[in-house]
């Protein structure tokens, strides 16, 4: 009976003998490896802005106000912020309608508009195939993570832009995933009502001073003749301050219906203190980072320099008109004074070695201790001078030794 219980037995605990034998030794050689085991990443030149200085920024354009002299219906035929050439049809105003019942009228139309809009840019082609769909879902989805981020941090200003393009997905989702005829069927039904509503005799509303940029009324402010250039002309601290407490033009007698802005170029003036606007140079150009704008960062020319005793204000220029841009009055800037560029650096990668702060960078299959010269520290890294006469022994493309253990100079790797 025991021989017998052996032989069932002595075959079993062999096997599991020999399995213990090779977990072992397999954990024998991967520890030894992880010895030998390092990260290495190469070096890389890297910018940060290392200093900013916040405002708030008050535009000044060359724009021209669209008036009617009386209240009635705008609609508009291009849509805003739009570049026009000169003749171009702008607007259709009918009279008829006040108080109350413009205002109502005006939010159908505009309404109305929106939803036309929408319905167009929905429209598929024959060609599109279902990968499009998944594609349209996932940015529809993208769109209402945006929205509830926007809402979250109070950026009001970009939900409407996100809305509609959350809207056309889902629209064009449901044509290429159903019947696209609803969507015709609505589209139709919608230029009806717009067309009824549009009923009467209409008077066209034309570019006639020049080519330029089209806004529609919601974007006048009355400040339109204030924040001027040929103001900046004669433009000191003190009146700039008289300006910015200014109140915006009534249009008691007038109707605005809109307003062109011409030229290439608008500005930006802002107060600051002497000990800072000493730092930006005329001339000079600047990252500027509009925090009310979706963060939007543009560069911007330092045009002029204006200075009292109470402090200066600085003028900066852009020659160009981005798209998806708001061009508030006043809103508030970040501009970017210094910035820093040099070997990047991981936390990770930097030792002290007799007091000098260096990497380990592999030389072949060596480690080798390089000293470096830190000019900046971020959040998790470092950046070391890329200076040929500095003290940094490094150039690029070095692999330096991101992790590994018992570093030291001299260390082989096999």
């Amino acid at each position: 009976m025991l021989r017998s219980l052996l032989r069932r037995v002595l075959p079993r605990l062999a096997l599991t003998l020999a399995l213990a034998g090779i977990m072992a030794y397999t954990l024998y050689h991967v520890a030894s490896s992880s010895e030998r085991a390092v990260m290495k990443t190469p070096v890389k030149l890297h910018t940060v802005e290392a200093e900013h200085v916040s405002a708030r920024a008050y535009l000044f354009r060359d724009e021209q106000v669209l008036t009617m002299p009386e209240e009635g219906l705008v609609h508009d035929l291009v849509p805003n912020g739009s570049k026009v050439a000169k003749d171009t049809p702008l607007a259709e105003f009918r009279a008829g309608y006040r108080g109350q019942a413009l205002v109502g009228a005006q939010r159908l139309l505009d309404s109305l508009n929106r939803q036309i809009s929408l319905l167009e840019n929905s429209t598929v082609t024959g060609s599109a195939t279902m990968a499009l769909a998944e594609q349209l879902r996932a940015k529809s989805a993208e769109c209402a993570l945006a929205i509830a981020l926007a809402r979250e941090r109070g950026e009001w200003e970009k939900i409407p832009a996100l809305e509609d393009q959350m809207l056309t997905a889902l629209n064009r989702y449901d044509s290429l995933t159903a019947s696209p005829d609803a969507i015709l069927s609505r589209l139709a039904q919608l230029k009806e009502q717009r067309a009824a509503l549009l009923g009467g005799l209409a008077i066209t509303i034309h570019s006639t001073r020049s080519s330029g940029y089209f806004y529609n009324r919601n974007h006048v402010d009355g400040y339109e003749d204030l924040f001027t250039p040929s103001a900046l002309e004669s433009l000191t601290v003190e009146s700039f301050d008289a300006l910015t407490n200014a109140a915006p033009r009534a249009f008691s007698s007038e109707f605005a219906v809109g307003k062109l802005s011409y030229g290439y170029h608008w500005y930006l003036a802002l107060r600051l203190e002497n000990t800072v606007a000493q730092r930006l140079s005329e001339g000079a150009s600047y990252q500027v980072r509009f925090s009310e704008n979706g963060d939007r960062s543009l560069e911007l020319v330092c045009e002029k320099i204006l200075s009292s005793e109470s402090g200066s204000v600085v003028i900066l220029c852009a020659d160009d008109y981005p798209a998806d841009f708001s061009y508030l009055r006043s809103q508030a800037v970040e501009i970017t004074l210094d910035t820093r560029t040099g070997f990047y650096l991981p936390d990770s990668a930097l030792h002290t070695v007799n007091g000098d702060v260096g990497v380990y960078v592999l030389d072949g299959s060596v480690a080798v201790f390089r000293r470096v010269e830190i000019l900046y520290r971020g959040d998790g890294f470092a950046l070391a001078s890329a200076d040929a006469e500095g003290s940094t022994e490094l150039s690029l493309n070095d692999l330096i030794i991101t992790s590994g253990e018992n570093l030291y100079d001299g260390k082989v790797y096999s």
